[in-house]
């Protein structure tokens, strides 16, 4: 079945969307694709599908967490129906927002992007599903396996081994109660002129330290060193150094496991990762001693 026949499937099994027509695709996203929609009133939606049978359940649940943070008033789309195609393809059906993604963080876009991490501070939307605890086993008993498959070369792999050496291994010692998206990368967060108009891809939210978004946000290339030590502060200030260093530690290495699993790219541009990865770990570690 080709993803528009799914989406035409999505529309169909949703009460509320079966005379609705699909426009196309969305472009931007790593994982997973999304198309957009548009009803006989001219009203406009987004259908994005599930890429496995696991990410399908994990939906239901997520569609909760997403009303609870809405409802703290965080910037990201309402979703109007989540479920399954009779193929058994998961999908959830979203408010489309206006706007497009940002290349380049400068310090006022890292401005605008640190105002949406603040406002996870203690929202803890699923503490079942708690990103520290993820980490912690990541960064500790896991750190082999992580190392094993991300494959980094041996200046990212001493630079993260370096971040990462002082992380508290007792979850206990991790915060625990805000807000994570979990995926909080520039092609997430969309803005119309100065202004975020929503933050998208947010299936992976969860509970734990919001530092793990501030993280994740050093892993863009494209980030002016000033807009660095900005990020760097706030996720020294969410979670203090040890851990903050930590989520750098798997965020780093965790976009290094992604490039190999995703397979298909040209060496070169491994190393070019490598390359930049490292150097921002190297950042990180200077900005925190």
């Amino acid at each position: 079945m080709t993803d528009a026949a799914a989406v035409r499937d999505a529309l169909a099994a949703s009460v509320d969307h079966t005379d609705w027509r699909i426009v196309g695709p969305l472009t931007g996203g790593r994982q997973s694709g999304a198309w957009l929609v548009e009803g006989p009133g001219g009203d406009r939606a987004v259908v994005k599908l599930a890429t496995s049978p696991d990410w399908a359940e994990r939906l239901s649940t997520a569609a909760r967490s997403v009303a609870r943070v809405r409802a703290a008033g965080y910037p990201t789309p309402a979703w109007s129906a989540v479920g399954s195609t009779p193929a058994g393809v998961g999908f959830v059906i979203q408010e489309f927002r206006h706007g497009r993604p940002t290349e380049v963080v400068d310090e006022r876009v890292a401005v605008a992007l640190l105002d949406v991490i603040a406002s996870e501070a203690g929202l803890d939307p699923e503490p079942a599903r708690c990103w520290s605890d993820f980490v912690v086993e990541q960064v500790g008993a896991g750190l082999d396996r992580l190392v094993d498959e991300a494959r980094p070369d041996p200046g990212l792999l001493a630079a993260c081994l370096s971040l990462a050496a002082s992380a508290p291994l007792d979850p206990r010692r991790w915060p625990r109660t805000d807000m994570v998206h979990g995926d909080l990368r520039p092609a997430n967060v969309l803005f119309l002129g100065d202004a975020v108009s929503g933050v998208v891809d947010i299936e992976a939210v969860g509970s734990g330290t919001r530092a793990f978004d501030h993280a994740t946000l050093l892993t863009h290339q494209a980030i002016s060193p000033g807009a660095v030590r900005m990020v760097v502060d706030a996720g020294v200030d969410a979670a203090g150094v040890d851990v903050f260093r930590a989520c750098c530690a798997f965020a780093f290495l965790d976009l290094a496991r992604f490039s190999v699993q995703a397979g298909g790219g040209a060496d070169h541009r491994r190393t070019a990762l490598a390359r930049e990865l490292t150097s921002r770990a190297v950042a990180v570690e200077q900005l925190t001693r």
